[in-house]
């Protein structure tokens, strides 16, 4: 049954616009577009995993004038394993951005106002996190775990038009865990983590582009890459644009506390940082009297040693890492504390346990 289902999803997403044969089925299909979302885990698999990730989707289509001409919010049909909406467009060019998992966290503005129809620009849309759960010090809390898709087609033709729209990792999620070398004991008791220098805001038009079979991000021309082919084995990714230096930054706090084994666990979800930022996480201990953090760790530059480390990556010739480029900006850091010396690794995250857990 299971091969039958995926059999019957591929022959959908390989169909091409279908003309109506008669007066009646004109009446039905004129115009139809169907758009289908697709996730693969950033080239993780070729199956379509979008249900295990995404539970709503925002969706936004805009006339060739880049003007707002539709939005709707739909959640997955579950019966069928895959999220897809359906409307009636006149003929004509148009994008859609989506946006998977968005909830009172985050706001859609667009020029301080809600996009409106005939009114908001794709290049205006914005997501900020003016909504996130307010802690100590002006820090907030986590955003959501966030889906980006964005495509541009056009209808030409009566009959029923299938798009395919593939979704990306919009977020940023930072697992760590926090040991202690050396034979010290930490103290028991109330620790927090501190992420530093995030975005609070994101645009919504891409910013790089991931075409076909390629694993080099390339700027994004909004314009020009609606041409490829949309059949089940043809991935296109969109990095959505973060908006560092635009918008003011922000730090999420994480609070935790020493487990049964003696070690600390946290994770942050938050927006996409950039490169050039210096990101930095920061483990602060509530029993001590000074304001000096336990740990400070620069992101940026730990990523990139990280990247290049991968015994199973090779740096080609005039390739620089940029974490815009990430396709996924998931990340496990493992830190040890020995007396003065921070020793940071990669974390297995099959170990990942969050802070407190008795296990």
């Amino acid at each position: 049954m299971r091969r039958l289902i995926n059999i019957l999803i591929a022959c959908w997403c390989l169909a091409g616009a279908v003309s109506c044969d008669t007066d009646l089925e004109r009446e039905v299909c004129d115009y139809t577009v169907q758009l289908r979302y697709d996730y693969n885990e950033e080239n993780g698999t070729t199956e379509n995993r979008i249900e295990y990730y995404v539970s709503r989707i925002d969706e936004y289509i805009f006339d060739e004038a880049g003007i707002l001409f539709a939005a709707r919010t739909f959640t997955p049909d579950r019966c069928t394993e895959f999220m897809h909406s359906e409307l009636t467009l006149p003929p004509g060019r148009y994008s859609v951005i989506a946006i998977g998992n968005r909830d009172t966290r985050s706001a859609v503005t667009a020029d301080g106002s809600q996009p409106r129809v005939g009114v908001t620009r794709r290049e205006d849309m914005r997501l900020n996190l003016d909504n996130a759960e307010p802690k100590v010090g002006g820090t907030v809390g986590d955003s959501e775990p966030l889906y980006h898709g964005y495509k541009t087609f056009t209808v030409t033709s009566p009959g029923i038009s299938r798009i395919r729209v593939d979704m990306i990792n919009a977020h940023l999620n930072i697992k760590f865990r926090v040991t202690w070398k050396g034979g010290r004991t930490p103290a028991r008791g109330d620790y927090y983590a501190l992420l530093e220098s995030v975005p609070g805001e994101y645009a919504l038009m891409p910013e790089w582009i991931f075409p076909i079979g390629s694993f080099d991000a390339e700027a994004h021309d909004c314009d020009s890459h609606d041409g490829y082919p949309t059949d089940c084995n043809n991935v296109i990714h969109h990095i959505p644009h973060t908006c560092h230096g635009t918008a003011a930054a922000l730090t999420h706090r994480h609070d935790t506390y020493i487990n049964v084994d003696g070690n600390l666990w946290g994770e942050f979800t938050t927006y996409r940082i950039k490169e050039g930022t210096a990101p930095l996480l920061k483990i602060f201990s509530t029993m001590t009297r000074s304001a000096e953090p336990l740990a400070t760790i620069d992101l940026e530059k730990y990523l990139d040693w990280w990247y290049y480390d991968d015994e199973n990556y090779t740096l080609q010739p005039g390739e620089v890492h940029a974490l815009d480029h990430d396709l996924k900006q998931a990340y496990e850091i493992d830190i040890a504390i020995d007396g003065d010396r921070i020793i940071l690794s990669p974390l297995d995250v099959a170990d990942y346990e969050e802070g407190g857990q008795i296990h």
